[in-house]
């Protein structure tokens, strides 16, 4: 987290924009970080789940103090600056935005693996991995019989004595 001064009462327009433009200036190198951060993070195979959600945490809370700094500097930049400021700040926004929208992504697509595994358990109570395994069986047959009577009173009468 940034600490930044108190704003005092200014009269000065020069100051409080040069102070305006230092707030801005130390939450753009936080984004730049934080940005770095998580595409560090993303770049394992399996990036752990708690920490993308504390980088998800931190990138939003310093998107909205930048928006906050950028609205504060918009209405005291001079038209000359005006073009490149504008696009400067989109890119920031938009770069953030970008990392943001990757770590929930993979914050997504690891705990919908974990949803996965929890519901496939093997026999020894391990969690499947997705493979598949082919399990050849038996096949069955129905006994063909010539129609004697012998026969078929041989098979029914099971039958009938496992209803009683």
């Amino acid at each position: 987290m940034v600490l930044l001064p108190q704003r005092t009462m200014k009269t000065d327009f020069s100051t409080d924009m040069e102070f305006l433009k230092d707030e801005r200036k130390a939450l753009r190198t936080t984004a730049e970080r934080l940005v770095d951060e998580a595409e560090a993070l993303l770049k394992p195979c399996a990036p752990n789940g708690e920490e993308l959600e504390v980088i998800i945490e931190r990138l939003q809370l310093t998107h909205r103090q930048l928006n906050d700094v950028d609205a504060a500097i918009e209405p005291l930049i001079f038209e000359q600056e005006a073009d490149t400021q504008f696009a400067t700040i989109t890119l920031y926004g938009d770069e953030i935005v970008t990392s943001l929208s990757k770590l929930k992504s993979a914050v997504k697509s690891s705990t919908d693996e974990t949803k996965v595994d929890s519901t496939n358990p093997n026999e020894d109570g391990t969690r499947m991995t997705g493979m598949t395994v082919k399990i050849k069986l038996p096949e069955l047959g129905l006994t063909k019989l010539d129609g004697e009577k012998k026969k078929l009173a041989a098979i029914f009468r099971p039958i009938q004595n496992s209803d009683r």
